[in-house]
């Protein structure tokens, strides 16, 4: 019998498991699996002394092993009196629209797996492309609002004992919820297009780095933001696709700080565009203004002056980390990553 065999086998007996992912090889989700198909498995979690542990949704085939029948399950079995029946149904439905909706009716505080970060905090919206949430952190604080991809999220969790801990911590209402009629990122952000307003944005797969800046132009395929650095100085301009985005935030605790301390802009550089085709027009300004560029190639940084570019490729004469000449580099278009211009660093090489 296969993995996924067993699963269903699981959900059929009612049998208490223990069922873990490559991200949690130790502790797992102990419970019971109340619905599983190939894409999604909700459990219903035990708590160690046999208490209603909440509930878990996360992706079938991110399980890669599951436990039955050990000592530490049959202890939870006996201990376990079920409190009551689950409070969704969600038989032939979309699972994580379903949870969702059920927590943000309810108001329940949701923690969400992505891209190995956790986030914890009350749905302000969803849609098919865009999770909305005001995230509360373990101290039950208010830290901003958080945009994360719908697609990208690997598991999240409902009325566990740390959530309902972290719900009687929170020291704010929850904002107005708008349902599932909220914007996707494009809109979200055109409604911020040169207004001034800071964001945190998150193009990178591990949720590690991320730039702090301001929509400067936006279409539905494509972002370039102007860049503050960590000193609140202005930090030139990036492009990017729209389609790399994983995660923003806004008005984190993060973001008020570099309001505070962001410098008055300058007419110094500044970036003129239609804003209609931006990866065409950025390259144009770059080219004609013979800017020092940065290409991010998967992590690789190359940077130079642009001699020529087509659709496909695009050509630099290179400088090296000093700012000498240093040949010439051809680049495949669909590898760059971020274009940008202006940032303190190139300044450096000047």
């Amino acid at each position: 019998m296969n993995l996924k065999k067993q699963l269903l086998e699981a959900k059929k007996s009612y049998q208490m498991y223990s069922l873990f992912t490559m991200d949690d090889l130790e502790e797992g989700h102990t419970g019971f699996v109340l619905q599983v198909d190939e894409n999604e498995i909700l459990i219903r979690m035990v708590n160690n002394d046999g208490s209603e542990g909440g509930y878990y949704l996360g992706k079938t085939d991110d399980i890669i092993c599951c436990r039955r029948s050990d000592m530490e399950l049959q202890r939870r079995q006996k201990l376990w009196k079920e409190e009551k029946e689950p409070p969704f149904l969600m038989e032939g439905e979309d699972m994580m629209s379903a949870l969702l909706q059920y927590a943000m009716e309810n108001k329940e505080l949701i923690s969400v797996c992505y891209q190995e970060q956790e986030y914890s905090g009350w749905i302000s919206y969803f849609t098919d492309e865009i999770l909305v949430m005001d995230e509360c952190t373990y101290y039950g604080e208010s830290d901003g609002k958080v945009w994360l991809r719908k697609e990208e999220i690997h598991g999240i969790e409902i009325e566990s004992y740390e959530l309902r801990i972290r719900k009687k911590l929170k020291d704010f209402e929850c904002r107005e919820l708008t349902g599932k009629n909220g914007k996707d990122f494009y809109e979200n952000l055109k409604a911020y297009e040169r207004k001034g307003k800071l964001l945190e944005f998150y193009i990178e797969d591990v949720l590690d780095k991320f730039y702090v800046g301001e929509v400067a132009y936006v279409t539905e395929e494509e972002l370039v933001i102007k860049a503050v650095d960590c000193n609140g100085d202005a930090d030139g301009y990036v492009l990017f696709a729209l389609e790399e985005l994983r995660c923003i935030y806004e008005e984190s605790k993060y973001l008020l700080k570099m309001d505070r301390i962001k410098k008055k802009d300058t007419e110094e550089n500044l970036l003129q565009m239609q804003g209609r085709v931006l990866g065409e027009e950025f390259l144009m300004y770059i080219k004609n203004h013979q800017c020092l560029v940065m290409l991010d190639v998967e992590g690789e940084c190359y940077c130079g002056k642009i001699e020529e570019y087509d659709e496909n490729h695009i050509c630099l004469a290179a400088v090296d980390e000093y700012g000498a000449a240093d040949g010439q580099i051809w680049v495949l278009r669909e590898w760059v990553k971020t274009i940008g211009i202006y940032s303190n660093k190139l300044k450096s090489l000047c």
